[in-house]
Parts: structure tokens; sequence; C-alpha cells
């Protein structure tokens, strides 16, 4: 909810309709607080096997290094996260070790032709990983 529509609708009510909101908020947001992390995720095993592929060791592929070499690999990751295995831009996310816009972000920069033709390659390889791994 947008903040002009909010500050509208607290206007409508009683003192005592806002102090119920505003108190329902409050367990709203210990709840979200006290929520336990996500368990790792299925795919941890994509980032071994890009690693690989890469030449790499997992850690550098999950550093926060803007190496043409590592952001291609997340790329890749992120690329066959979202397509092959429809996995949600929070699973993604958390694969990979970064926030959800900037694993989009990632994404977007895959469609366009700076990481090509090592892209295309790497995830064809993953591909064919995850596949083999779904098979069986």
């Amino acid at each position: 909810m947008r903040a002009d529509h909010l500050a509208f609708y607290l206007s409508r009510l009683t003192a005592e309709q806002a102090a119920g909101v505003f108190d329902r908020a409050a367990v709203m947001r210990d709840e979200l607080r006290d929520r336990t992390p996500l368990p790792p995720s299925r795919w941890d095993w994509l980032v071994e096997r890009c690693a690989e592929h890469s030449g790499l060791t997992p850690a550098e592929v999950l550093a926060s290094d803007r190496r043409l070499s590592r952001a291609r690999a997340r790329a890749a990751i992120v690329v066959v996260l979202r397509d092959v295995c429809e996995a949600s831009w929070s699973e993604v996310a958390q694969v990979v070790h970064r926030d959800r816009t900037t694993a989009i972000h990632a994404y977007r920069e895959a469609q366009g032709e700076r990481y090509e033709p090592e892209l295309t390659w790497l995830r064809e390889l993953l591909v064919e990983d995850v596949l083999k791994r779904e098979a069986s």
C-alpha cells in the first residue's frame, strides 16, 4: 500500500481502530523478525558444477567480484535457475548470494551480447547437468 493511501485510510479511522491497526502491524513485524532464515537451496550443487565448467572455485563464482568471468558464471546460474528450474527470484538470489534485484539485473544482462559466446556454452553445460540430475 502506498504511503498516501495508507495515510488517507488511517485518517478515516477512529483512534481505537487506528491503535488496533498499529498493534497488528507490530505483531506482523515481530513475526517476520523471528522467522528463521531460508534453508539451503536445493540448487546449491549448481554453483559447484558451474565452477567446475568455468575453471573457477565455488567461492570465486559467489565472490562479490565484477570480473567478467565470474559475472558470466553467475549469470549462467541465474538463467538456468529461472528458465529451466523455474526457481523464484528469491530462490535464485539465495543460490548466487545476492539480492533479488541483483539477480534480476544479471538475468537481463545475460540476454544481451556482453557475455556471449561463453555464456551460451556454459548455460548449455548447466542445462545438461540439470536434466541429468532430474532424470536420476
